[in-house]
């Protein structure tokens, strides 16, 4: 899993323990992999319905586009509520689905107005209250003193592409034998990449490809190249509710053995490399994907 997953997954039996985020990353990565072939077809269809809804509606790339679909997707899966599992489950939340489509038109993607940020923030403001009386107060004067400031400079881009690591173990073509090679790189965007499992796919016009070295001039150069090697076989892992490969969704196998330099500016998103039977399938990571 890539770092970005604080949370990497805990087994189905433990699903009464799950966090909010764990269920989310099943809901739009790992349940399309895992849940394919295990669950009746009519079953999975009806997962596959929310999973792509909630996709689309999350993907600050692809929420404008498919916002009307995904509404259309989220009707039609609390519409089958009822025959799958009984009417029971009709509760207010299930209905709610129906107008989230509606919030996502007016606020934008799901996670501009997310309560996640919110929630992972709760415990560094109960580190600023340091005694029982006056906490809101507290925690305004914490603030005020720039606390904020420190807690986001932990996370915060430099504005430029910042590589760490440098290593000399390759690749290295020819053609770049002056370059400093290095193994790990900060987008602007606070994209975190790396030539080490988990952190080293991405998608490049339209390919799914692999990391295997990162290059530099010198450390502070503004020029920053990959190393990628794509796969070369690539097709789509669902064809319902629509083609994967609409949301940057593929199933790939065979590496292709042929190594191209490209420019980081031409990194389209990050994407989970997840085994399945004997390929792979590529998940873009919505907040990645330009």
């Amino acid at each position: 899993m890539p770092r970005e997953f604080l949370r990497k997954g805990r087994a189905l039996a433990d699903v009464d323990r799950w966090k909010a985020t764990e269920f989310r990353q099943f809901l739009l990565y790992l349940g399309p992999v895992i849940l394919r072939g295990s669950l009746p077809l009519n079953y999975y269809r009806h997962f596959m319905l929310f999973s792509v809804a909630i996709y689309c509606l999350s993907s600050p790339l692809f929420y404008q586009v498919y916002c009307d679909y995904a509404k259309q997707l989220l009707v039609l899966f609390v519409s089958q509520i009822g025959e799958l599992y009984g009417d029971n489950q009709y509760v207010y939340n299930m209905h709610g689905l129906v107008h989230l489509a509606d919030d996502v038109s007016q606020y934008g993607a799901l996670d501009g107005f997310s309560s996640f940020v919110f929630e992972s923030f709760l415990g560094r403001l109960k580190k600023l209250v340091r005694k029982p009386n006056y906490p809101l107060q507290q925690v305004v004067r914490r603030l005020s003193e720039n606390c904020m400031g420190n807690f986001l400079s932990k996370n915060a881009s430099s504005g430029k592409n910042s590589v760490k690591k440098q290593h000399f173990n390759g690749p290295l073509p020819r053609d770049y034998a002056r370059y400093l090679q290095f193994a790990q790189i900060w987008l602007p965007n606070s994209v975190f990449l790396s030539v080490q499992e988990g952190d080293n796919c991405v998608l490049v016009q339209g390919k799914v490809c692999i990391i295997q070295n990162i290059l530099s001039p010198t450390e502070d150069s503004e020029e920053k190249l990959l190393l990628v090697e794509a796969f070369s076989d690539s097709t789509d892992f669902y064809s319902e509710p629509l083609q994967s490969s609409d949301l940057c969704i593929f199933r790939v196998s065979r590496l292709s053995g042929d190594i191209q330099a490209v420019n980081v500016s031409e990194i389209a998103g990050k994407c989970i490399l997840f085994p399945y039977r004997n390929e792979h399938v590529a998940f873009p990571l919505i907040h990645t994907l330009v």
